[in-house]
């Protein structure tokens, strides 16, 4: 990925549709403020299950928000993927990305999910007599929430969807960049889309031990850098980023919110279903990342780390940060903080979710808070910015993310060029 801000890859809008969220404004709010959107889910579904929370969406049938889409296509399709496609429509629009400005053939949507679209998978006992309908064999797909945005949007660049679990959404963002840069495009709207919570996906995360067991304080369920912490809760959503080149931005008068500076994913190679706890792993990747960008770690205003409340990514995550600023008081490192107890753990949209907050703060200047319950792990002592949301200068902001299968991942944004 080139590092000539001129040339590189910049956000110019952002979509979401999250617990409590429509829209950038409401996800700018909702990430400031630190207000959880975990709640104990008490439909009959999830009945059985031993911790039985979730931060969902509360908003079904966005049809509103998708102008123009034909009705016999709305109700072929699930709430997952028009849930996605609303927020995918959100970033375009916020971006002011029209088709009079930007030739659709020169446009493309890549997406990040660890499963797909789960809704229909879940519905099918219930329609094993009727059968499974003529689009069945369309909304069933993993990447279907990307192709039929790109057919509503009129969209005719490249369209894919990548299962790399909770790295994906980085590496979403990084393959639209080198797009970009190799001129195949000239916008790309990614979206990381993570849908529906349905209990068998939970029973997954159960027999893993990864869940949080708070069942009876909900709003306190997920406390990452806590002594206490005992894993995170699941959460639903999608959110969208629209990139273009930083010259064609400022030739259509358009104003961006960050520039992506670089990304970087590797494979550890190690544990199957967890991080390199001595953080050495990440320590080098993000170390790699800043060599091939230019940045320097003292450049650093903010780290958004994957945060996800389990014993050992939090840990290691602090241990990384220790390497790379060796013999420095925790007062002269960049502050770490995560957005996981606002939305909850979203898996393969996570990425997109923490790249989209990093440039919300670098479009406000502000930092958003992590909010911390209990004691603070000594291992994870460290500037959360617990106090609340703080004025400063943020210049460049580090990415986090791990997920099974021994992958990690970094991306680095930095202030619009």
């Amino acid at each position: 990925m080139p590092t000539n801000p001129s040339s590189g890859a910049t956000i110019t809008g952002i979509g979401a549709q999250l617990a409590g969220v429509s829209g950038v404004s409401d996800f700018w709010c909702a990430l400031r403020s630190a207000n959880p959107g975990v709640r104990r889910l008490r439909e009959t579904e999830f009945e059985g299950l031993a911790a039985p929370l979730g931060a969902r969406v509360s908003r079904r049938r966005p049809v509103k928000l998708l102008p123009g889409l034909e009705s016999r296509f709305a109700d072929a399709y699930g709430d997952d993927i028009l849930l996605t496609m609303a927020a995918a429509e959100q970033a375009r629009t916020d971006a002011g990305l029209t088709s009079e400005k930007v030739d659709p053939q020169r446009i493309g949507v890549l997406a990040s999910s660890s499963r797909g679209p789960l809704q229909w998978w879940d519905d099918q006992p219930d329609t094993a007599e009727r059968g499974p309908g003529r689009a069945a064999a369309l909304v069933s797909l993993p990447g279907a929430p990307a192709s039929l945005y790109a057919v509503y949007a009129g969209l005719r660049g490249p369209v894919a969807t990548l299962s790399s679990a909770c790295v994906g959404g980085h590496q979403a963002v990084g393959w639209a960049a080198d797009l970009l840069a190799a001129n195949v495009v000239d916008a790309m709207i990614v979206v990381g889309h993570e849908f529906p919570l349905v209990p068998g996906l939970m029973r997954t995360y159960e027999a893993l031990g990864v869940l949080s067991g708070q069942i009876d304080r909900p709003e306190e369920a997920l406390r990452p850098y806590s002594s206490d912490r005992d894993g995170f809760v699941l959460g639903e959503g999608a959110v969208a980023l629209t990139l273009e080149r930083a010259g064609d931005v400022r030739r259509r008068g358009a104003e961006s919110y960050a520039t992506v500076l670089g990304q970087r994913s590797e494979n550890e190679a190690a544990h199957a279903t967890s991080m390199d706890p001595s953080g050495r792993s990440m320590a080098g990747l993000v170390r790699r990342l800043f060599e091939g960008t230019g940045v320097a770690a003292d450049n650093l205003s903010y780290v958004c780390g994957h945060a996800s409340a389990t014993g050992i990514n939090d840990v290691a995550e602090c241990r990384c940060l220790g390497m790379l600023y060796e013999g420095r008081p925790h007062a002269s490192r960049p502050p770490l903080g995560g957005n996981k107890p606002v939305f909850g753990h979203t898996l393969g949209a996570s990425g997109v979710v923490n790249a989209a907050a990093c440039a919300l703060m670098i479009r406000h200047q502000e930092l958003a808070p992590t909010r911390i319950v209990g004691t603070i792990d000594p291992e994870c002592a460290h500037d959360h910015v617990s106090e609340g949301p703080r004025r400063t200068r943020v210049r460049s902001t580090l990415s986090l993310s791990f997920a099974l299968g021994s992958q990690s991942s970094a991306l680095l944004l930095g202030e619009p060029a």
